[in-house]
Formats: C-alpha cells, structure tokens, sequence
C-alpha cells in the first residue's frame, strides 16, 4: 500500500504522489486527469500548510461544521449501533427468551449467528467509515484536529455504551440493548442517505465544495 497523495504532496514528493493518484484512479500517469488532479492537489496542499490551523478553524465555515457533524455522527453511530439484521436477530431471540413461554434455548444458535452477522457487517461497513470520511472530507492542516475530537468523542460514547449496558439488561432485559443498537442502525442508514456525500473520484477541493453548498 502506497502512501497517500495528500502526504507525498505535503513532503514534496511530487512524483510519487501522481504515481500514487495513477495507480488509485487506475490510469496512466500522463493522461489529462491525473496531471490536472495532481497540480491542483499539490497547489492546494501546499497552500494550506502555509496557514496553520486550530480548533476554532474546524468550526468556522459552513462546510467544516457539516464535515464535523457527518463525521462525529458517525463515530458514535460505530459505537452505538452495529448491523441492523444481526442485532435485531439477536434482540428478537432475548425478547422471547425473557418475556414470552417460546423455548428459545431451542434455537440457542440464533444470538451467536447475530453475532457474525454482525461482525462481518461491521468490518466492511459502519467499522471503517467514520474515519475513511474524515480522511476525505478535511484538508492536511485540519486532519489532525479534526482526528483528535474524534478519538474523544469514540472514547466517551464508548464509555456510555458500557456503563449503560448492565443497567438496561437489569432493569428492562437484555434485549433492549439491542433493540436500541438496531434503532440506532436503522437511523443511521437515514442519516448516511440524506446527511453523508459521496466523495468516491472527487478531490478535496470538490468534496470541501459539496460541503459549502
């Protein structure tokens, strides 16, 4: 894996960075678009860490306070939630197990097989996203701060989710976890739809434009 544009641009490596952007795009490194989309990622790199940034920054545009919100919702959304199917699988299986006659423990792979589901819902969906947004959606000079909330806000909304999870599951049972965690799925699925753009083959210069409108 090669490094990314963004951080061969802010070392000056020009070359390497098209060469990274050719083999990103899957195009050679002469044609129209990636000279075009090299020259003004390296102009506006370069243009950006001349001006040193803070967390006020972050905050003061319309696009940055949307680029904070789509990507702090997301990070607790990683935290609060999981997979949609999995978890109301799992919530489903606890519901009858607690509170119905049905033998539940008949089907007592259920929960384990939410689990997968889960599992391997989350690693190729929700798990990766909200930092793959903040890598798409700040500028090199603003990464870094923005990287720092996020790392606090993950920390305390999964300090939440764990000091909440005996207390619902003694007094409510346990399937209100879950069924909390596929509410919260299925509202981020919303949120990713209307809220969160698309920053697939845009620049930075693009998505930050996106962003403003």
């Amino acid at each position: 894996m090669p490094e990314s544009p963004y951080w061969l641009s802010m070392h000056d490596y020009d070359i390497e960075a098209a060469k990274t952007l050719s083999w990103l795009r899957g195009q050679p490194v002469n044609t129209d678009r990636v000279i075009e989309e090299i020259y003004e990622l390296s102009l506006g790199v370069h243009e950006e860490m001349q001006h040193p940034r803070n967390f006020k920054d972050l905050v003061a545009t319309k696009g940055h306070r949307k680029a904070l919100l789509i990507v702090e919702c997301l990070a607790m959304a990683q935290r609060l939630s999981g997979c949609c199917m999995g978890t109301t699988l799992i919530a489903v299986w606890y519901f009858l197990h607690e509170f119905t006659s049905v033998d539940a423990m008949q089907h007592h792979w259920i929960p384990f097989a939410g689990f997968v589901v889960y599992s391997i819902s989350f690693s190729v969906g929700l798990g990766p996203l909200p930092t793959t947004s903040q890598g798409e959606m700040f500028s090199a000079n603003n990464r870094a701060l923005a990287s720092a909330i996020t790392s606090m806000v993950l920390a305390f909304t999964s300090f939440i989710s764990n000091t909440i999870y005996l207390p619902l599951a003694d007094h409510f049972g346990m399937c209100t976890n879950y069924f909390l965690f596929s509410a919260i799925s299925f509202a981020t699925i919303f949120f990713v739809h209307f809220v969160v753009i698309e920053t697939k083959g845009k620049t930075l210069h693009q998505v930050q434009e996106e962003l403003e409108a």
